[in-house]
């Protein structure tokens, strides 16, 4: 190879190789919020799609319960049912981490207790993302105070952004389900 056609490939080659560092492949779409769906109420027989209505003060309750904001007044969430009796509720939120948004549902036991965190989708780099062990943290957990990054959930050094966003999304939803069934859950 002469050095023209080696100078001319080098050049053909730079476009690529700034497109696949610009934009790194980080962004992951892990499963549909239907497949979230099959995998959380695999063993009910009917699943509900609901919408719950919050008034401001509603709302304005909740967030300060949640100590999150909520991006709105209009919740839809799911229930499922195996012979008329509550399985769980799942509710799913997007959430910017960074700059990014992230899909994560969370599904809630009768009883009040996380069952299951699932990350649908991350847009963020993959670094940011914690492992599924990590998740498993919130598993049987209540909203409580130390339902927080650094008390009663483990932060992850390079990730508190993240550690945050899914900790608040967790927060969120089961107070939301304190408010569907009309008193805090013990």
């Amino acid at each position: 190879m002469n050095f023209q056609t080696y100078v001319r490939r080098f050049i053909l080659g730079l476009p690529i190789v700034w497109i696949a560092t610009a934009f790194p492949a980080a962004a992951q779409v892990f499963m549909t919020q239907t497949e979230a769906l099959q995998k959380a109420f695999a063993d009910a027989d009917t699943v509900l799609r609901k919408t719950v209505f919050l008034s401001r003060d509603e709302k304005q309750t909740l967030e300060k319960k949640a100590r999150a904001p909520f991006a709105s007044r209009v919740i839809t969430y799911y229930v499922g049912m195996k012979a008329g009796k509550i399985t769980g509720y799942a509710f799913f939120e997007k959430q910017t981490v960074r700059t990014k948004p992230t899909i994560m549902m969370v599904l809630i036991s009768p009883e009040g207790k996380v069952k299951m965190t699932e990350v649908l989708a991350f847009y963020e780099p993959l670094d940011y993302i914690p492992s599924p062990k990590w998740f498993r943290q919130y598993d049987n957990q209540s909203l409580t105070r130390d339902l927080w990054p650094g008390r009663g959930v483990d932060a992850i050094t390079g990730a508190t952004l993240s550690v945050r966003a899914f900790t608040l999304m967790v927060r969120r939803a089961l107070a939301l389900f304190e408010h569907i069934n009309g008193e805090p859950a013990q």
